[in-house]
């Protein structure tokens, strides 16, 4: 590649030397812009060059959001966690839910028939 960040940041730095020793000070802000300019670039290349994986440990994914227990009126209260009550029945006007269980470290909320309340526990529609 011939017009890569390279080429910006070192003709930005050779620019900058050549306006500084010809006492131009009006054109130095010219070889700044061009270095802002090759930072860009480098950046842009390097994203290019992450796998995929490294790309998901670097960018957050979509987080499920956490309903809270006050959404609901609550029955059969199991106990507290992250001082938060945790019922094994939730209901929402006619509608109920069920505990499944904790939500696991990595693991996605199924979409439809599930919900996430906080402390992060999972509830089944019924």
């Amino acid at each position: 590649m011939l017009m890569g960040s390279r080429f910006f940041l070192t003709g930005s730095a050779v620019l900058t030397l050549m306006f500084f020793l010809s006492g131009a000070w009006v054109m130095l802000p010219i070889p700044f812009f061009i270095m802002l300019f090759g930072i860009y670039w480098a950046e842009q290349e390097q994203i290019n060059e992450l796998d995929s994986m490294t790309i998901a440990m670097l960018v957050p994914a979509p987080v499920h959001d956490m309903l809270l227990p006050e959404q609901f009126a609550g029955r059969q209260l199991l106990f507290y966690q992250a001082g938060s009550p945790v019922y094994r029945e939730l209901w929402a006007g006619k509608v109920c839910w069920v505990l499944v269980g904790a939500q696991k470290a990595g693991d996605e909320v199924p979409a439809f028939d599930h919900i996430l309340v906080f402390p992060g526990f999972i509830y089944q529609r019924v």
